[in-house]
């Protein structure tokens, strides 16, 4: 029998096992973060102690069991309207539909229907 023990290890994950980096105010991932970093702080432990001690940092919280992320959420947790990262960008727009079987190129869209008294009253300018 070994003589690990199991308390100062997570006592040790516990103080240690802190996620390194900015996360803003997305907990899902600083706690992503936070479990990855006490994971490799369990290197050192004997293998049939090991789930031992998952169990009992999952007991003091240091190791959280996340929720698999929605559907329609980034990496981030964040969705397409809310992202500031650009996950979103690379999506294709869908296509608009748009009738132009009534144009031709002989249209003139910018001509007004009928004459404008004010535009034909308006003085001449000269361009600078």
């Amino acid at each position: 029998m070994s003589d690990f023990d199991i308390a100062a290890t997570v006592a040790y994950v516990d103080a240690n096992g802190q996620a390194k980096g900015n996360y803003g105010c997305v907990y899902e991932l600083w706690q992503q973060a936070r479990n990855a970093e006490a994971y490799d702080l369990l290197g050192h432990v004997p293998a049939e102690h090991f789930d031992a001690t998952v169990e009992a940092l999952k007991a003091k919280g240091v190791i959280v069991e996340i929720e698999e992320r929605p559907d329609g959420l980034c990496q981030h947790w964040l969705d397409a309207d809310t992202c500031p990262c650009g996950c979103f960008e690379g999506d294709e727009p869908e296509p608009v539909e748009e009738d132009w079987s009534n144009w031709s190129d002989n249209d003139d869209l910018d001509a007004p229907e009928e004459p404008d008294e004010y535009l034909d009253n308006l003085p001449d300018v000269e361009d600078d």
